[in-house]
């Protein structure tokens, strides 16, 4: 069953680099005007700041803390900076210029965020979900990013009609797994295009050995489901 569809267009985002959620905040060690993208996210729980720095300074290098915050280096892997406040908010920032690349960084060390206080108080998946699924995206250019998901629990035709601008590039994921359909003279399974051209797909026909024959485009056999 397809559980969401998450389409990403470089295209808009909502605020550039100099709008992230520390702007404001009294940073001693740290010069955030070198940053060139970043994500936020409000995970809607305060954090111990004080268990969460123990446990940070075992596998980050640590640059400042107090009861408010705590700030650390991905030391040894992208040099990216962690902002985790008492609050709740976190971020992430890096001087890596925006794109599908970088934004695939900033979501998985965002998501480091949360094992790490998940280990601390405790996060649940709906509370991840929450927070991953509502972060901001931040470039030194405004307008470049924008991020589309639709949860489905049934069967769907959806069109997606992008306005007339340039689209630098262009990504479909698909959460779940495909169905396709079984018989002697099978539905069509389900198909994603972009611009008529298929990216994903998926087809189940029943063998002549009595097997079933997965034919798919851009997919395994293991992420494609007789349905």
């Amino acid at each position: 069953m397809i559980k969401a569809l998450t389409i990403g267009l470089a295209l808009c985002i909502a605020m550039s680099i100099t709008g992230v959620v520390f702007s404001g905040t009294a940073l001693a060690e740290v010069d955030t005007s070198k940053f060139n993208s970043a994500i936020s996210a409000e995970l809607g729980k305060a954090a111990d700041t004080d268990v969460l720095y123990q446990r940070a300074d075992q596998i980050y290098d640590v640059i400042e803390h107090d009861d408010t915050h705590i700030i650390w280096k991905f030391a040894g892997t992208t040099g990216d900076y962690a902002f985790v406040f008492a609050d709740g908010r976190l971020a992430v920032a890096s001087m890596s210029s925006f794109d599908l690349s970088a934004k695939d960084t900033l979501e998985k060390e965002l998501n480091d965020i949360i094992d790490l206080i998940d280990v601390v108080s405790g996060v649940d998946n709906a509370e991840r979900e929450h927070a991953v699924d509502h972060a901001i995206y931040y470039a030194n250019e405004a307008g470049i990013y924008h991020r589309l998901k639709y949860n489905y629990d049934t069967n769907f035709n959806l069109k997606l009609n992008i306005p007339d601008c340039e689209v630098r590039t262009a990504r479909l994921t698909v959460h779940g797994y495909d169905l396709g359909c079984v018989g002697v003279f099978p539905t069509p399974g389900q198909h994603y295009f972009i611009d008529d051209s298929e990216v994903s797909g998926c087809d189940i026909t029943r063998g002549r050995g009595g097997g079933y024959i997965c034919e798919g485009t851009g997919i395994s056999y293991a992420d494609c489901k007789p349905g």
